[in-house]
């Protein structure tokens, strides 16, 4: 099982279009809590664009990020 496998496994992360670069952790200081900080990237190829409908091929090209901050509860 890769460490990829793991990370999924131990964050209870269902979604499979979650990949994690290289440097997917730090701890860092939010809120005067310090906490653990995972880095990953929500990917996937969409069906279709969502504001024609039009059916997804290679001529559409998807841009944008959203960066999101996840709490979960102490363990």
């Amino acid at each position: 099982m890769s460490l990829y496998n793991n990370i999924l496994k131990i964050l209870n992360l269902k979604d499979e279009n979650i990949v994690f670069d290289e440097n997917f952790y730090s701890e860092e200081i939010i809120n005067g809590v310090i906490s653990q900080v995972y880095h990953g990237t929500l990917t996937y190829i969409p069906k279709s664009c969502p504001k024609c409908g039009c059916i997804y091929d290679n001529k559409i090209v998807k841009h944008g990020f959203k960066t999101s901050t996840i709490t979960l509860p102490k363990v």
